[in-house]
């Protein structure tokens, strides 16, 4: 037992990050500033989003082809912080190598279960998601 719990430990810190933006949510929205919308926007890649008013963390993907995508960062086979990589067509845990559709779900495990979807979309040249 003690093995078992030394080697999650370790992969929880292995697969935890800090989000790259902390943001207050107001009445079940996230609106990310002009700036870091703008960031995102420029180009395909991620943005890893803090909510100040819990330990969620929501990873916001933007593709080359415009469409973006939000969904929860936790993985569900243990809890580590799932990244997406430019170029590639699937979000993945590093810790364990389980990998998930833009849309949350579940593609290859050891995760059996989907990650939380989130509907993101632009207004006004900032990105929203609602939670």
């Amino acid at each position: 037992m003690t093995a078992v719990a030394s080697t999650c430990t370790g992969c929880a810190l292995v697969g935890s990050r800090k989000p790259d933006v902390v943001t207050d949510p107001d009445g079940g929205v996230i609106r990310l500033s002009k700036e870091q919308s703008s960031r995102l926007l420029a180009g395909e890649g991620s943005l890893l989003v803090g909510a100040s008013d819990s330990d969620r963390k929501i990873l916001v993907v933007h593709l080359a082809d415009g469409r973006l995508f939000a969904v929860s960062a936790i993985c569900t086979h243990m809890g580590c912080t799932v990244g997406y990589k430019q170029g590639a067509d699937h979000i993945v845990c590093a810790c364990h190598g389980s990998e998930f559709g833009f849309d949350g779900s579940n593609i290859k495990g050891p995760a059996k279960r989907p990650l939380k979807h989130y509907e993101g979309h632009i207004e006004g040249g900032q990105v929203v998601i609602v939670l």
